[in-house]
């Protein structure tokens, strides 16, 4: 397949079959501009065409996401344009939407945007395409979250962050943004648990932090569980490490085990550790029960999983 570079693009020959499943007049716009000036339009350009900036960017992703455009190996990282104040101010003049957007982002805050607050907030808006409604939703949902989180209001910075996820999670709708909020509580609250057990409450987690916390979700374990893994970190180490308690708990994985309730039917029981202590740290004589049967095959099956065949 051949390809044609447009600035910062290249562009797939003729898919006609594409554009038509992606259903979108807006796209089959840009793609055929684009294929005739080879260069991305201008908003005034997108403008006359009846294509406001929001409609421009949620073409160009969905081009993107149908490979009919593909970033060049050599394209720099976009940044977002500066916009002038007037430019912005006659964003607000002639689009309500934004205007109520602009009115809910003062109310929520407290205070008046700055020009810095209102560079971002329509950049989002313009430059990432994310409509007023999905743009409202948002906001309330930040705010929301900040709060109960953190004990304060979300910074432009948080907002201008949370929209990039949005946008690269392609929700430009109000159903889609509903069912992104519904998926993003539900994970934050696990990781606010989850950080909660190991003893970080009250601030925002570093990056470090919440990407140990959020791989330990994604293993599988319950706060609880990290909670015991906290214990036995602080209990064997003399304090907190973030690569011990992880090693712990992806040992436990590796094994299988990811509830209270498994690890500590794995663990031998107090019976056995008295025999073990009894006996100088030899094994105990005593044949294992049907607890520590199943430990133990748990233990051959990770061993036989895991096998690098050097016996072979």
């Amino acid at each position: 397949m051949s390809f044609t570079y447009i600035g910062s693009f290249q562009v797939h020959g003729g898919d006609a079959d594409t554009l038509w499943k992606i259903g979108s007049g807006d796209a089959a716009l840009l793609y055929l501009f684009l294929r005739k000036n080879d260069r991305m339009p201008s908003e005034g350009e997108a403008e006359e065409a009846g294509m406001p900036p929001e409609a421009l960017a949620r073409a160009k992703k969905a081009l993107l996401d149908a490979k009919l455009i593909v970033r060049a190996p050599s394209a720099a990282k976009e940044t977002a344009p500066l916009y002038e104040t007037k430019e912005i101010t006659e964003g607000i003049t002639r689009d309500e939407g934004f205007a109520h957007v602009v009115h809910e982002a003062e109310r929520l805050a407290g205070r008046p945007l700055s020009p810095s607050d209102l560079q971002t907030l329509y950049s989002i808006h313009a430059w990432r395409g994310l409509p007023p409604e999905v743009l409202t939703l948002m906001l309330h949902f930040l705010h929301k979250d900040f709060e109960r989180r953190f004990g304060r209001k979300p910074t432009m910075k948080n907002i201008g962050v949370e929209a990039e996820y949005w946008e690269k999670a392609g929700v430009f709708t109000a159903e889609a943004a509903q069912a992104h909020i519904k998926k993003l509580e539900k994970l934050r609250s696990e990781l606010t648990r989850t950080l909660i057990a190991c003893g970080i409450r009250g601030r925002e987690p570093s990056a470090t932090e919440k990407n140990y916390a959020q791989g330990w979700i994604q293993m599988g374990f319950a706060p609880d569980a990290v909670a015991l893994a906290y214990d036995k970190t602080v209990t064997q180490k003399g304090q907190w490490s973030w690569p011990y308690c992880h090693k712990i708990l992806d040992t436990w994985h590796k094994m299988g085990l990811h509830t209270v309730e498994e690890i500590n039917r794995s663990a031998p029981g107090p019976q056995r550790r008295q025999q073990y202590a009894e006996r100088g740290g030899k094994r105990p004589l005593s044949p294992p029960g049907e607890t520590e049967r199943a430990a133990m095959e748990k233990a051959r099956k990770y061993l036989e999983d895991n096998a690098d065949g050097d016996g072979a």
